[in-house]
């Protein structure tokens, strides 16, 4: 994905409220470890350190659920080369992205607006229309940029 495309995606979320939090797969599934025990305070909420070990992802579920959304805008998670992560652990990449998909419907049940945006490598392109469960990964959604408003569409 371009980083003009990126940028477009990451304007686009601020001027709407929400807060974003980035996870990167570039460097593999055992370097963002440190990222979701971060984002999840995986020792204060479950009491123990990951160890850069890959958690299960049912104990991610768990953990999505202290996360706090805010009531004004939303949060997203930014996933950056999740494709990558993809061919190192298909079963555990699959379920981290059911876990934040079913996290999502239950916030949005809520009223509170929790989704993932992923920015796949170029590389990798075969997690676009993958189903999880009765999920769909859908084709890229286009930001608008300011030049839209003028009736001018990217591609």
């Amino acid at each position: 994905m371009s980083e003009e495309s990126v940028t477009r995606a990451r304007d686009w979320l601020a001027k709407h409220g929400y807060k974003s939090v980035s996870l990167d797969f570039s460097d593999g599934l055992a370097s963002a470890v440190g990222d979701i025990e971060g984002l999840l305070e995986w020792e204060r909420n479950f009491g123990y350190s990951l160890d850069g070990k890959l958690p299960h992802v049912a104990a991610i579920h768990e953990g999505l659920q202290f996360l706090p959304v805010p009531e004004d805008g939303g949060l997203v998670l930014e996933l950056s080369s999740i494709d990558s992560a993809l061919v190192e652990n298909e079963e555990w990449t699959l379920g981290f992205l059911r876990m934040i998909a079913r996290e999502s419907l239950q916030r949005l049940a809520l009223g509170r607006r929790f989704f993932a945006v992923i920015y796949p490598d170029t590389t990798h392109p075969a997690l676009l229309e993958r189903a999880l469960d009765d999920f769909w990964i859908p084709n890229p959604f286009r930001f608008r940029g300011p030049a839209d408003s003028q009736g001018a569409r990217h591609a």
